[in-house]
């Protein structure tokens, strides 16, 4: 993996599941992706998510999360593909993740 601005492991490299495409990638945290779920909705673009492994699992979970649906449309490849539904407010915020248990005095 290469590091950039300091931070390793920010971009990887791959082949897509669905097309074959190799190329770059850049990786995300779920803020980041949040923001970019919210930008992409307040534009009013449709999104979608193409399962094409199982490490898509994730993401969907974390779409959930933020409120959106995914409506299956059909397959490409051999891989669902999904039309990512938001509430008419968008995508929610996500909520931090539990760190631990909490000490009581």
């Amino acid at each position: 993996m290469s590091t950039v601005v300091g931070v390793p492991d920010v971009l990887g490299a791959g082949e897509c599941g669905v097309c074959g495409h190799a190329g770059e990638y850049v990786r995300s945290e779920a803020p980041t992706r949040e923001k970019i779920f919210r930008f992409v909705f307040e534009r009013g673009d449709s999104q979608y998510l193409v399962a094409d492994s199982e490490r898509m699992e994730p993401f969907m979970n974390e779409i959930t999360r933020l409120g959106g649906t995914l409506e299956p449309k059909g397959e490409i490849n051999g891989a669902k593909y999904f039309l990512i539904r938001w509430p008419a407010t968008g995508p929610h915020a996500l909520e931090p993740a539990p760190t631990g248990v909490s000490k009581s005095s």
